[in-house]
């Protein structure tokens, strides 16, 4: 019996790896602008598979917010028009499994969907089926790479080099060598959030090594940051008011981001539905799910 369960987990998981491949692969297609299948259909066969996954094992512990979060999550985008809500549910189902699996093998099977998919990138960018433009705005020139946006293409090289770095941190050669890649493509696109977030990510790394007990301490950290941050860009008009600089160094969001929370209500704050499609995933976030969401979504 126990052996049964065992190799039906193993299936299980197997699907959702399946599943996150298919993720990656939209996500790239719908970013170059090669666009197969619409996005939101792939998201609901997504969901559709991983909560009949669910059936492949008798024995699996859920909780309340387990059973209810599916019906939340698609009242959100089918009532309230809010489709964040239906990236949300993917993403939470996706975890709901992947606790289940050893962190060593989650990051090794990433790093090979990531490998896959950047060879796929750079045979179509070599062929020149993905153009690769060039924009001097903001007097910064900067290479598109075969994307429609500049930045999306950290989407895709720049969790390739946080893996490939995690994997083989005892090999300096192979960390040289990541590094200089790093700088390489921030080179080519100027895209400095990616690159900032990857010495930090190294800093990170180095404190993990050093101190046993540093772990709880920077997880904490990350999501007072986060709070801090989002809230910071939740009164963007104001800060642009006292601070203009910091909206020129952000060439712009802050505005992008006050004209966007202009329309917002008290119960928009409070729970959300006034999506708002901006240039920050947590702003997105809590204009979709509101302060209550927000913050219970970033505690799970």
């Amino acid at each position: 019996m126990e052996e049964n369960i065992n190799r039906n987990k193993k299936l299980q998981i197997s699907i959702v790896y399946f599943c996150i491949f298919i993720l990656t692969l939209n996500l790239f297609f719908s970013t170059t602008g090669i666009q197969l299948f619409n996005t939101d259909t792939v998201r609901f066969v997504v969901i559709v598979i991983l909560v009949l996954a669910f059936f492949t094992v008798d024995l699996i512990k859920v909780s309340i917010f387990d059973i209810i979060i599916v019906p939340i999550c698609i009242t959100y985008y089918y009532v309230f028009s809010q489709s964040v809500a239906l990236n949300i549910l993917v993403l939470y189902l996706i975890s709901f499994y992947l606790k289940n699996d050893r962190l060593n093998h989650i990051k090794t099977t990433f790093l090979k969907i990531l490998i896959t998919v950047n060879i796929l990138w750079l045979i179509l960018l070599i062929a020149q089926i993905l153009p690769n433009n060039i924009s001097t705005d903001f007097g910064r020139t900067r290479y598109y790479l075969g994307f429609k946006n500049i930045n999306q293409s950290s989407l895709f090289y720049f969790p390739f080099l946080l893996l490939t770095y995690d994997k083989y941190k005892d090999k300096i050669i192979i960390k040289l060598g990541i590094c200089l890649l790093s700088i390489f493509f921030f080179y080519l696109t100027d895209t400095r959030s990616a690159f900032y977030a990857f010495i930090c990510f190294i800093l990170i790394t180095w404190l993990f090594k050093r101190f046993d007990n540093i772990r709880e301490f920077i997880s904490q950290l990350f999501i007072f940051l986060v709070t801090v941050i989002t809230g910071f860009f939740l009164f963007a008009g104001k800060v642009i008011q006292v601070f203009p600089f910091i909206n020129q160094l952000l060439t712009n969001r802050m505005s992008i981001i006050a004209q966007g929370m202009s329309s917002f209500t008290i119960k928009n704050y409070i729970i959300g539905m006034n999506e708002q499609l901006l240039d920050n995933s947590y702003i997105m976030l809590f204009s979709t799910f509101g302060l209550v969401g927000f913050l219970f979504w970033l505690q799970k």
